[in-house]
């Protein structure tokens, strides 16, 4: 268990924009140099927490009420290459951190895999501090476990070059604090390789880490490149650990690469330079994606059209990246992350105002763009993970809006 500082220090979870699509990363210290993670395009919202309860649903209510239906929801078979239906919860180690999170109500949803964050903090010398404990771990864990639904847990790295929590930095690229890199990272992987046998035992599905790629990055390199030869290897030495800890020794023990993508720099032809990242061994691979403030309109079918062509436009770049059909294309994470403020906000005044039907607009242009891909062309997408953001963010989460959780169920349904 952590220590009463450490905890305050990791208690809300806000969005860390960089130059980047956001991820779900801890707050920064208020001894540190910014107060809390700054995102350079999007303004502090701020709104209320959102009411939660943990017994079978929420105020804002359910797509499906199994406590009003009566009826308990079929169970979800273990899956192997079918389509990965994945309910993203950066916090849902605790019970309370999503208004929309009750098991039940995730399956009847159509979900049929949970995907959480562990929280990591990593200094020159090794592990300084995990948010969760294993004991929180495995009581959540198993809760999702026995409704059948699968399991992903996420590692999400931190740095503090000093080894002191107070001078931790999250979603900042460790390269820019001076770290060896690999040698950080390498500290995560051996945490991770001791975590193998109860990983196992808790029968999770899918391990990854958060965007290991964005780590390395030098974001002061004169061209502008990514130091693609370093993160692969990277990824093979992490994943060459892991499997000789006995990490996919079971078909359903699975290894999935989750990509920053975005910081990746244009060519002087206009496009995105060829990702070359070595995949190998992975199963899956994915990239995460955003409605965002700089891209967006008033007129709702304006946005999405233009936002249609992006997720297009990533998705097709993206896959080209793998090295061979055994290696399932995804978008790992995909919803209103960016989108700083909305409707969710009562008598909010937002530069950039998100209306319902943006929100909705962002969940299925999405949905619709991977179905209408798996329907054309010859490498299908075998993944969608659904960002919820936390109670506390500020930010977007589905338990605000039955419009669109019914269009998330709408077009997951569509994904058979």
């Amino acid at each position: 268990m952590l220590e009463t500082s450490a905890k305050i220090w990791f208690s809300l979870v806000l969005l860390m924009g960089c130059t980047r699509p956001v991820s779900w990363l801890p707050a920064e210290s208020e001894d540190s140099g910014d107060a809390l993670p700054v995102d350079t395009h999007r303004s502090d919202s701020g709104r209320d927490t959102a009411s939660t309860d943990s017994g079978g649903g929420n105020e804002t209510g359910t797509v499906v009420d199994s406590g009003d239906t009566g009826e308990s929801p079929e169970p979800v078979e273990p899956f192997s290459q079918e389509m990965i239906k994945a309910f993203y919860g950066p916090k849902m180690v605790d019970e309370t951190a999503h208004a929309f999170s009750h098991p039940d109500d995730l399956t009847l949803m159509g979900f049929n895999l949970v995907d959480m964050n562990q929280y990591v903090l990593l200094g020159p010398d090794g592990v300084v501090e995990s948010l969760y404990s294993e004991k929180e771990l495995s009581d959540r864990l198993n809760r999702f476990s026995e409704t059948k639904l699968q399991v992903s847990l996420t590692f999400v790295a931190g740095y503090t070059a000093s080894g002191d929590v107070d001078d931790a930095v999250w979603g900042t690229p460790f390269a820019s604090e001076g770290a060896d890199v690999a040698q950080v990272l390498a500290h995560l992987t051996s945490h991770m390789v001791e975590m193998v046998p109860l990983l196992s035992d808790l029968s999770v599905f899918q391990v990854s880490v958060y965007e290991a790629d964005w780590l390395f990055h030098e974001t002061n390199a004169s061209d502008g490149s990514p130091n693609f030869e370093a993160v692969s290897n990277w990824s093979q030495t992490h994943l060459a650990a892991m499997q000789t800890a006995g990490w996919g020794d079971q078909d359903d023990e699975q290894m999935v690469w989750k990509f920053g993508y975005p910081y990746v720099p244009y060519s002087d032809a206009g496009a995105n330079i060829s990702i070359d990242v070595d995949f190998t061994g992975y199963q899956g691979a994915g990239f995460s994606i955003s409605a965002d403030d700089a891209s967006w309109n008033a007129d709702v079918s304006a946005w999405s059209e233009g936002y249609r062509d992006q997720v297009v436009r990533y998705m097709s770049h993206f896959s080209i990246a793998l090295p061979d059909a055994s290696i399932w294309p995804a978008i790992t994470e995909f919803g209103a992350a960016d989108a700083s403020c909305g409707h969710w906000i009562p008598d909010s005044e937002c530069e950039f105002y998100w209306t319902e039907d943006h929100v909705e607009a962002a969940y299925q242009t999405v949905l619709s763009a991977v179905a209408d891909w798996n329907q054309d062309q010859d490498v299908d997408y075998r993944g969608v993970y659904v960002l919820d953001s936390p109670s506390d963010s500020g930010l977007f989460g589905i338990g605000f809006s039955q419009p669109v959780r019914e269009v998330i169920q709408e077009g997951m349904a569509a994904l058979e």
